[in-house]
């Protein structure tokens, strides 16, 4: 206080002021190793946000803006860079992913990037009379996918040929994913 007689103190007291935690900032890893049921990304959190971060990874889905809710990995925690496996995904699909970090703040997620896996191998191939005297008749049956499309036009694993000449027929089979594979045959006319 003051008064007359001067300007008396009190006792010191010392404090420190306190920043409020934000989020983490995370940046997210571009997509390799890509193949029909895996691929690796991951990030690097780059600013803690004040506190811990006591989890890392990345989130996938089918769709736009995955989070932790649903597919993720689990990378640790801390800052810096991290990898991380994507397992269990679906050929010839597309897939978008991000990476997160949590501290108490909570929940970051780094920029979106996308990529489509590939396609598994489809083996088609083609049984049958290959052999036939002019006038007759062969079926060829294509087999290895779920649907087929043969250059004559039809649509389905079997056709019926009744060649006059030496003939190619090819077979495209596509799986359940949207992957092909072709096989094809001559016909030789004896």
């Amino acid at each position: 206080g003051r008064n007359s007689a001067g300007t008396a103190y009190g006792e010191e007291v010392v404090f420190t002021t306190t920043i409020p935690a934000t989020t983490p900032i995370v940046v997210t890893s571009t997509v390799t190793d890509i193949t029909t049921s895996s691929a690796i990304c991951g990030g690097n959190v780059t600013n803690d946000g004040g506190t811990t971060v006591t989890a890392r990874g990345v989130c996938w889905s089918t769709s736009p803006n995955p989070t932790v809710s649903g597919s993720h990995t689990s990378d640790g925690s801390g800052t810096g860079v991290f990898t991380s496996t994507l397992t269990g995904l679906t050929p010839n699909t597309t897939y978008y992913v991000r990476a997160y970090a949590t501290n108490s703040a909570g929940t970051a997620y780094g920029e979106e990037v996308t990529f489509t896996t590939e396609c598994n191998t489809v083996n088609v191939t083609i049984s049958g009379n290959t052999t036939i005297t002019y006038g007759q008749s062969t079926t060829l049956t294509a087999s290895g996918a779920n649907s087929y499309s043969w250059n004559t036009g039809s649509a389905n694993n079997s056709i019926t040929v009744s060649p006059t000449s030496a003939t190619t027929y090819t077979v495209t089979g596509t799986n359940s994913y949207g992957c092909t594979g072709t096989a094809s045959v001559t016909v030789t006319v004896t």
